[in-house]
C-alpha cells in the first residue's frame, strides 16, 4: 500500500474537501472519487478514515458545530463583561473562515444543504437555537429581562444569518453588525424598547 492508502492525509483534509465541494456544488457534489481528484488522493485514502460519504457528512457537520459554534462561544466567553463579549462575538462572525472552508460561501452553503436532508435541517436548527440562546444570555447578563433578551438575540442572529446568505460577511459588513449590536446594547442600557424605533 501507498502512503496516501494508509493514511497520509488527516480526516481534515476530507473534511475540508467537503466543505469546497459542498461550497461550489452544492451536497450532490460531495462524492468521494470527486474529493480525491480534487486533493490528489486514492479513495482508498478516504475509506482508510471513514466507513462511506455518509459518515464524512456527519464528520463535516460535527467540525462546523466546533469551530463555528462552541469554538466561538469559548473563546468569547473569555472577555471581561458581556458586552465585551458580544462585541468580540460579531468581530469572529463578521472574520471570512479560511479558505479551505470555501471562505464567506461556508454557512450559506450549508444552510442550503439542510434544505435537501432532514438530518442536516435538524441539526442546522440546534446550532441556529444554541448560537441564539447565547446571544440573548448576554443581553440578559446586560440588564434585558427574558422576554426582551430573546427577542434582542433573535434581532441580532437574524441580522448575522442575513448578512451571510448576501454573501458579503467581510468589510463592510462586519461593520455593519457591530455597528447594530453596538445600537442593541445602548438601547438595553437606555432602558428602551427595540419595538419603539427609539434606538440610541
Amino acid at each position: 500500500m501507498g502512503d496516501e492508502t494508509t493514511g497520509s492525509l488527516t480526516p481534515e483534509s476530507w473534511i475540508m474537501a467537503g466543505f469546497r465541494a459542498l461550497a461550489a456544488g452544492g451536497p450532490a457534489a460531495i462524492k468521494v472519487e470527486a474529493l480525491a481528484r480534487e486533493i490528489g488522493a486514492t479513495k482508498g485514502s478516504f475509506y482508510w478514515h471513514f466507513k462511506d460519504a455518509a459518515a464524512l457528512k456527519g464528520a463535516m457537520l460535527a467540525a462546523w458545530k466546533q469551530a463555528a459554534t462552541e469554538e466561538v462561544i469559548a473563546a468569547t466567553a473569555q472577555q471581561d463583561d458581556a458586552e465585551s463579549r458580544l462585541m468580540a462575538l460579531m468581530a469572529m462572525a463578521a472574520a471570512e473562515p479560511g479558505p479551505q472552508w470555501a471562505g464567506r460561501l461556508a454557512e450559506p452553503a450549508i444552510r442550503d444543504w439542510a434544505r435537501y436532508e432532514p438530518a442536516v435541517k435538524a441539526f442546522v436548527e440546534t446550532i441556529d437555537r444554541q448560537r441564539e440562546a447565547y446571544v440573548a444570555q448576554l443581553f440578559q447578563e446586560l440588564g434585558a429581562d427574558e422576554a426582551r433578551a430573546r427577542t434582542l438575540g433573535a434581532l441580532l442572529y437574524a441580522a448575522y444569518v442575513g448578512r451571510s446568505h448576501m454573501d458579503r460577511l467581510a468589510g463592510e459588513a462586519g461593520a455593519e453588525l457591530a455597528d447594530f449590536a453596538g445600537a442593541l446594547i445602548k438601547s438595553v442600557q437606555a432602558g428602551l424598547s427595540p419595538q419603539t424605533g427609539q434606538l440610541p
